[in-house]
């Protein structure tokens, strides 16, 4: 795990730096509109953007050299990428909101914190005998569950067209649901064609929540509860082990999670 640390050090160091890039990176802002299929889509592009591109880049390709330094057996953990990706972009998007120095730099450090968190566990669910294996395997579900609330939330919460904003929520769930599905699935593409169906179903869902009069938290956590269902239930299929013990149990949760959606969050 010396090595793994150490590749760990180096790239969340980097991402510390792309962030940073934020506060002295400034270009000029273009402005691009297009009708599709009737919609009129304003797309503004600036530095925000640019930044977000390299982050992506950066978050991947470093992902990967870390997970693929750590294996001795040369077999490659599948998609590693996805889920930091996802926290890179979460990153950028919550010190964007900071207000002042301290709270730009609070927030870098726990992101930081985070990041060195996932990869460490990439590297740790490469060896199911470790005895670190299980309590990675936790921490990656976990944060994968909670990068998807929190992207739907700023996503919803932004009122874009329809259009955009499912778009946006396939490709997340797209992204979010392979950390899921590589515990099931061995083969790449697989996994991909899996998680393209599963990103299709909660783009179709937004399209149907934009249309109805939801708060910002009540349909992030709708979206969150279907993207819980559709993945669980893909990796049960995937594993062919989807009895009616479990539809009832799924079924169970999504009734109490509506009540408390509806009933208590406002």
């Amino acid at each position: 795990m010396s090595r793994c640390r150490q590749r760990i050090s180096i790239v969340t160091w980097l991402i510390g730096f792309a962030l940073a890039l934020d506060l002295v990176l400034r270009l000029p802002t273009w402005n691009w509109q297009r009708n599709f299929f009737g919609t009129p889509l304003l797309l503004t592009l600036d530095h925000s953007l640019l930044l977000l591109v390299l982050l992506v880049l950066l978050v991947g390709s470093g992902a990967r050299w870390v997970v693929d330094g750590v294996n001795p057996t040369g077999q490659r953990l599948p998609l590693a990428w996805a889920l930091p990706v996802a926290w890179g972009a979460i990153a950028l998007l919550a010190l964007q909101q900071a207000h002042d120095v301290l709270q730009w730099t609070v927030g870098l450090l726990l992101s930081l914190a985070i990041m060195a968190t996932i990869l460490e566990s990439l590297c740790l669910v490469t060896k199911p005998g470790h005895e670190g294996y299980l309590l990675a395997r936790f921490i990656l579900s976990a944060a994968m569950y909670l990068a998807a609330g929190i992207l739907f939330l700023f996503i919803y919460a932004t009122r874009v067209r329809s259009l955009l904003s499912a778009t946006l929520v396939s490709l997340i769930s797209f992204l979010l649901v392979i950390e899921l599905l590589r515990n099931a699935l061995s083969q790449r593409w697989n996994i991909l064609f899996v998680a393209f169906v599963d990103g299709l179903v909660m783009g179709e869902v937004t399209w149907l929540f934009n249309h109805l009069a939801l708060q910002p938290v009540q349909a992030a956590l709708l979206l969150l509860l279907v993207f819980y269902l559709v993945g669980s239930i893909s990796f049960h299929l995937a594993n062919r082990d989807f009895f009616r013990r479990l539809a009832w149990e799924y079924l169970a949760v999504a009734v109490v999670a509506l009540l408390i959606i509806f009933w208590r969050v406002p």
